[in-house]
């Protein structure tokens, strides 16, 4: 029997669908994140989406032939419906995706209230075999049958730290890779800069996949991440390969800065026992302060990602004056964010500090702090970050930087890999004797 949502008039016998209904559809213009409102009817494995040419559009147009095939999907068990229920993933409630990581396809959609959205998961899992419905938001997922970690960031700071609380929870029944419990003697750490523009979800994912490949390629433990957004957080989450690799994700989203390149988190094989959000005292970027508990003998360390001051006004344009006064407000982030760690403890620092080894904010943690510098440390004094210029010209720099104390650097390099304008950055650790 069909099921049908959202329907005014009494369905005519000749149509023959599983659920249909008028939902949003997320889309990406000019790097500016639209909702398209569509109509979608689900019919055996065939998943239609059609243009809604304007908010009065009724399902009568549909039933009349009056409305566009905008796209037709056929599902199988390429396929994954996910049920989003973090508000702050897609900016609206009663959210839900489809993608297939074969098809390089990925859609999003907003239902109308839960009891609709359900009525769409449930009718597309039918037809999904293999398949495993994913909770993809606020639960962070441990292993089979075990507690896992409710993390919950406050988009909207009123102080400039907030602490991140970790609470415990149970699910059943949903297989994840195994905790990591045998000691070992060391541990890597990336940081990477994505690019917050290059994630756009519903198109072809090809720089997407970009990025996911360098970031494979780190091999790394442990990946702070700046300039995730919205879009970045859902596919990181989502992607098959990552999910297989990590165990821990952890983003707080853009906040209302003019550059939307806010965005800030982690990806990790180890449990994430806190984090601190802490407000840029110059009111640009967020940092975060984690505290990762690693496998014994290293056991738990403190790491500072950053995201400085880029040399740009407020709308992002590459001014005399910005690039001066943006030099100072950097000193001043790094003092405020140094305040909040406990040298005592290992600790590392990262991130992109928007200067290269000799700026001020680079030289306050190895003059002031103590600290080493990973790359300068191995001699790799290579550029981690670069940009074209028309006329087949570019520039590039030393942008990205670790630094760290109570433990030792085995080896520190920065991988040319992936279309963002950053390359990631990776140092291997082992305890300090």
């Amino acid at each position: 029997m069909a099921m049908v949502i959202e329907s005014k008039k009494k369905l005519p016998t000749e149509i023959s669908c599983d659920v249909e209904s008028f939902l949003l559809l997320r889309k990406m213009v000019l790097f500016v994140v639209t909702w398209q409102r569509v109509y979608c009817v689900l019919s055996g494995d065939n998943f239609c989406i059609y243009k809604a040419e304007n908010n009065n559009t009724t399902r009568n147009d549909f039933i009349l032939g009056n409305l566009t095939l905008e796209n037709s999907i056929r599902l199988d068990d390429s396929f994954e419906v996910s049920s989003i229920s973090l508000v702050s993933v897609t900016g609206k409630k009663h959210a839900f995706s489809i993608s297939s990581s074969k098809k390089d396809l990925n859609y999003m959609f907003c239902a109308n209230n839960e009891e609709e959205k359900g009525a769409w998961v449930i009718a597309i899992e039918n037809y999904l075999s293999p398949v495993q419905l994913s909770i993809t938001g606020e639960h962070e997922i441990a292993f089979e049958n075990e507690p896992i970690n409710i993390i919950n960031i406050p988009t909207n700071q009123t102080t400039n730290t907030a602490i991140i609380p970790i609470e415990n929870n149970l699910i059943d029944n949903i297989s994840i890779i195994p905790e990591v419990t045998a000691e070992i003697n060391s541990f890597s750490l990336a940081t990477y800069n994505l690019n917050y523009a290059l994630c756009v979800i519903g198109t072809l994912p090809i720089e997407e996949n970009s990025i996911v490949e360098a970031l494979i390629s780190c091999q790394a433990d442990i990946v702070c991440l700046q300039e995730t957004s919205i879009d970045w957080e859902f596919f990181l989450k989502t992607h098959q390969t990552l999910k297989q690799i990590y165990k821990y994700f952890l983003f707080q989203a853009p906040g209302n800065h003019s550059i939307p390149a806010g965005g800030i988190g982690i990806i990790s094989k180890f449990p994430i026992s806190s984090c601190k959000s802490i407000e840029s005292p110059v009111r640009w970027f967020p940092a975060h302060l984690y505290e990762i508990s690693v496998p014994n003998p290293i056991g738990v360390i403190q790491v500072l990602n950053l995201h400085l001051r880029p040399p740009l006004t407020e709308s992002a344009l590459p001014l005399l004056h910005a690039y001066v006064n943006s030099k100072s407000e950097r000193v001043k982030e790094v003092l405020f964010y140094s305040k909040y760690i406990d040298f005592k403890k290992p600790i590392i620092v990262c991130g992109d500090f928007n200067e290269g080894i000799n700026g001020a904010s680079v030289q306050f943690w190895i003059k002031n702090m103590l600290m080493n510098h990973c790359l300068k440390e191995h001699k790799s004094q290579i550029a981690t970050w670069h940009w074209k210029l028309p006329g087949g010209l570019e520039v590039s720099a030393q942008f990205d930087h670790m630094f760290y104390a109570n433990l030792l650097c085995k080896s520190a390099r920065c991988i040319h890999s992936g279309v963002s304008d950053h390359y990631p950055v990776v140092a291997e650790f082992t305890r300090k004797s």
